[in-house]
């Protein structure tokens, strides 16, 4: 989890100009202002979450 909030924090900066990236954004700001929710699946679905706009960050910056 600490390894996708520093790389998610280290993109942060380059993605917020990018109007593609909004709903991502909103998502990103949501997950990591909530945290995970406390069931059994919390941390996973969280950590999931985490990466899938990580995921689209990298994809509107045109990263692999």
């Amino acid at each position: 989890m600490d390894d996708l909030l520093r790389q998610g924090e280290s993109i942060l900066s380059r993605i917020v100009e990018h109007d593609a990236a909004a709903a991502a954004l909103e998502d990103w700001a949501r997950l990591t202002g909530e945290g995970p929710t406390d069931s059994p699946l919390g941390n996973w679905n969280h950590a999931r979450a985490l990466a899938r706009v990580l995921k689209r960050f990298r994809s509107v910056l045109g990263e692999q």
